[in-house]
């Protein structure tokens, strides 16, 4: 994994699936062992952990980025409608 974020002493989340054959989970569990400033987010998903846990993965993303930045995040729907009118 690059590490030039936490080299730079910048916060840095890691969220992934600990059924991940693809990318290996135990990859991301050593980055966060040898990275102080590095939190790791664990879902109980494959590859697409994400997307397949898409609700636990916003909550973690939004609470770091509160955790880190004292800003509160806010996810909102954005509703796009057509103007069909001549």
């Amino acid at each position: 994994m690059e590490d030039s974020a936490a080299s730079a002493g910048a916060p840095v989340l890691l969220i992934h699936g600990n059924k991940d054959s693809m990318a290996g989970y135990g990859e991301a569990v050593d980055y966060r062992a040898n990275h102080a400033n590095t939190k790791l987010v664990t879902l109980n998903a494959a590859h697409f952990a994400m997307l397949v846990k898409s609700k636990e993965a916003n909550k973690a993303l939004r609470d770091f980025v509160i955790q880190t930045t004292g800003v509160k995040a806010t996810l909102a729907a954005h509703h796009v409608t057509a103007d069909r009118s001549p």
